[in-house]
C-alpha cells in the first residue's frame, strides 16, 4: 500500500534539540503504514524531506538498512551509521534502536556525521555542518540545512551591528547556523541539503539514525542546493506552513506518495 502520505536575528535561534520531545506535537501529522521499498529507496535518493515519512511509517531498522544494502544508489546503510557514530553493530541496539547515544545539539550531530563520512573516506569531512534554525520550534517544526562549510573559523556580520564582524568556531553555538555569507559579503555556506521537519523527527535515536543516514548519503552524492536562502527567508518572517507545504508537495510526487503528512 502506498503511503498517505537579513531578518534572521530576529528571532531566538536555539541549537538543543534534547527539549525536543517536551515540545508541542503538530496536530498535523499523520501516523503512516509501511512503506514500500521503493519509496524507501526513493526517499533515501531525495534526501532530508523525507525523514517524516520514514520515521512515521511502521518500518523497522532492519528492513530499512536492507533497502539500503541492496540498493545501488545508497552508499551509506543504517548499519554504517551504527558502526561509525555509535560504535555500535544495529543488532546491538534495542528493537527501538536506541544503544543510549542521542546527540542533543547540532555540534553533535555534526560530529556524528562527519564520522560517518570520514569512515566513507572523505578526505575533507570536516568541512560538512548540520545547521538548524529554531524559530518555530514552539510550532512543532525546525528548519534544517546541511552545509558545506570552509574551514572551522568563520567571520560572519555581528547581529546587533551588521558593520562589525565576529569570529565564530565549533565550540560556539551560532557556529551551527547556516550563513549565506560571511562578514565581507562573500559566499560562505554552499547547502548540500535542507528541510522543515517536525520535532518529533529527533526524539530518538532510531529517528536521528535516519536522518544522519539520509544526510551522508546526499553528501557522498555530490548534490547541492540552491534554493534553502529563499526558503530560510520566508521561514524565519514566520511563514514557515508555507515552507512545509512546498516541501511536502515536492516530496509526494518525487516519492510517489499518495499524500502528504503536512495538514497546516
Amino acid at each position: 500500500m502506498a503511503v498517505k502520505s537579513t531578518g534572521l536575528w530576529v528571532y531566538y535561534l536555539g541549537l538543543s534539540l534534547v527539549l525536543l520531545a517536551g515540545c508541542p506535537n503538530p496536530a498535523s501529522l499523520v501516523q503512516f503504514g509501511l512503506m514500500t521499498e521503493g519509496q524507501i529507496a526513493s526517499g533515501f535518493q531525495y534526501g532530508i524531506a523525507s525523514q517524516p515519512y520514514i520515521v512515521y511509517s511502521d518500518t523497522s531498522l532492519e528492513k530499512i538498512n536492507e533497502i539500503c544494502e541492496i540498493s545501488p544508489g545508497i552508499r551509506v546503510s543504517i548499519e554504517d551509521t551504527y558502526k561509525s557514530a555509535y560504535g555500535k553493530n544495529l543488532e546491538e541496539a534495542l528493537p527501538s534502536g536506541d544503544t543510549g547515544q542521542v546527540f542533543r545539539n547540532m555540534k553533535e550531530a555534526t560530529a556524528y556525521l562527519q564520522k560517518i563520512l570520514k569512515d566513507k573516506g572523505l578526505n575533507n569531512s570536516e568541512d560538512y555542518v548540520v545547521t538548524s534554525i529554531d524559530s518555530a520550534r514552539s510550532q512543532g517544526f525546525v528548519l534544517f540545512a546541511l552545509v558545506k562549510r570552509p574551514g572551522p573559523i568563520i567571520s560572519v556580520a555581528d547581529r546587533q551591528n551588521a558593520q562589525s564582524g565576529r569570529q565564530l568556531g565549533m565550540p560556539d553555538r551560532d557556529y551551527y547556523l547556516p550563513y549565506m555569507t560571511d562578514a565581507g559579503g562573500n559566499a560562505l555556506d554552499t547547502v548540500i541539503d535542507w528541510a522543515g521537519l517536525p520535532n518529533e523527527c529527533f526524539a530518538t535515536q532510531k529517528a536521528q539514525a535516519i536522518f544522519l543516514t539520509l544526510a551522508a548519503n546526499q553528501v557522498l552524492s555530490g548534490r547541492t542546493r540552491s534554493d534553502f536562502w529563499k526558503a530560510q527567508q520566508q521561514w524565519v518572517r514566520g511563514d514557515f506552513k508555507g515552507v512545509m507545504k512546498q516541501q511536502d508537495e515536492e516530496t509526494c510526487v518525487f516519492c510517489g506518495f499518495e499524500e502528504g503528512f503536512f495538514k497546516g
